[in-house]
């Protein structure tokens, strides 16, 4: 093997390894107990009382096992979008 080939390989090799080296640790779980989120902390627009039902809100379902970026799926009944309009 010629010395131009054995340095090429060298630094390949160096390469390979530092890039190996410098991967970040997988992320930690997400939590996985169900979170509620309120969209409006204070008050909604057009609340008419201080009722759960004048709070809206989104609640976060995470599947077990999971870390990482990941898909949603958001799912609203159409009673919430048409009396939304």
């Amino acid at each position: 093997m010629s010395k131009p080939t054995l340095a090429l390989f060298a630094i390949a090799a160096f390469l390979i390894a530092a890039s190996c080296a410098a991967q970040q640790p997988p992320a930690p779980p997400i939590l996985q107990e169900p979170q509620t989120i309120l969209l409006w902390p204070n008050r909604a627009p057009g609340a008419q009382g201080p009722e759960d039902r004048d709070k809206p809100a989104i609640t976060v379902y995470m599947p077990s096992n999971t870390s990482g970026p990941m898909t949603a799926v958001i799912i609203a009944p159409a009673a919430a979008i048409a009396a939304s309009r």
